[in-house]
Formats: C-alpha cells, structure tokens, sequence
C-alpha cells in the first residue's frame, strides 16, 4: 500500500472490499427522474411527485403499486384545498381543476400513507384521516425535549400610557401620500 508523505493512506471501502452505503441501497443522485422498480427507498418532495405523477404523460408515469409506504414529513403543507365545483362550472372545468395536486399525487399510490406533522390542519385530516398519535407541546417541555418560553413582557411607553389626543380647532401636521410633503391642516370638532 502506497504511503503519504510522512503518515499512512487510510485504507478506503473498495480497498478493504465493502460496500458504500450508496451502492448497497441502490441510492440514485436527485436529477435523476427514472427510479428502477427495484429501488428499496426513495426520497422525493411531494412537488417532484407531482412533476413525476401528473405532469407526465400517461405511459411515463409509475406504477401506482411502484411503493409500499409512502412517509410524508411536514404533510399540513398540503396548501390548496380541495373546492366544490358549481354546476355551471362543470360545463367548462376539468375536476381535476378542484382536486389538489397534493391530494392527488398521495392518492394515485396504493400504499400506505402516513403524513406527520406538529400543526394538523383540517385538510390535513382530510386527507391522512385522523391522528391516531398526538403529544402536545405541554407534554414535550414536561418530557424535556422543549423548553417552556417565558411569557411575553408588557413595554409602556408615555405614548401607549397616554395615547394622542387632538382638540376640536388645533392645526397639526400631517404628511401627503400623494406628495410626499408636510401639509398642515385644522381639526374640526
């Protein structure tokens, strides 16, 4: 084995023949858009399944078998809910124009969908079902992995004390939007 100037070359994982963790789970870079159906994990954001899913034309898209669970992280970030078409609307609209994308790409998988989240909206339910685990923040900071926040301080000032008082006749100063400069002008009562 070759040495370096003065200390030894430590030896790497294809001198001592093991594997990489890449090459073991058949890791793929993120450019990459084809996913072999023999892939053990993939980690995609929701939008690039999108991208992957609806975008694509029908023959280019995944099976709907290709996962057996589908983990999503941060699943209240499903921002457009679903709407009610009118009757009118349907003579011109697509339903797919109503239906989240988001929804969409989750529900097109025959997997089991779990979406975790620390703020659930009602869409989330929606979509995911009901929590089935809840830890409140008061159980995390008892537990100890939060800290308890101290309560927020109350600042007076002269002016949040005393507020503006104006008298019925007083000329002030008042700044013009429109110019930018100080006009004066007389109160009335």
């Amino acid at each position: 084995m070759a040495r370096a100037r003065g200390r030894s070359a430590a030896p790497t994982a294809r001198m001592i023949g093991a594997k990489t963790f890449a090459e073991i789970f058949g890791l793929h870079g993120l450019k990459e858009r084809d996913i072999g159906r023999d892939a053990k994990e993939h980690v995609r954001t929701v939008q690039s399944l999108v991208r992957r899913v609806l975008d694509a034309a029908p023959e280019d898209r995944p099976p709907i078998d290709q996962y057996d669970l589908i983990l999503i992280d941060e699943c209240h970030r499903g921002y457009l809910l679903d709407r009610e078409m009118s009757a009118a609307e349907a003579t011109f609209r697509d339903e797919a124009d109503y239906v989240s994308k988001y929804r969409r790409v989750v529900e097109y998988f025959d997997a089991v969908t779990i979406g975790l989240t620390a703020t659930p909206a009602l869409h989330t339910a929606e979509i995911f079902g009901e929590p089935v685990f809840r830890y409140s923040y008061r159980e995390a900071v008892v537990d100890g992995w939060l800290i308890d926040h101290d309560p927020p301080h109350l600042i007076r000032t002269a002016l949040s004390a005393a507020g503006i008082q104006f008298k019925a006749g007083e000329t002030i100063e008042a700044l013009n939007p429109r110019t930018g400069e100080i006009d004066t002008a007389e109160l009335e009562d």
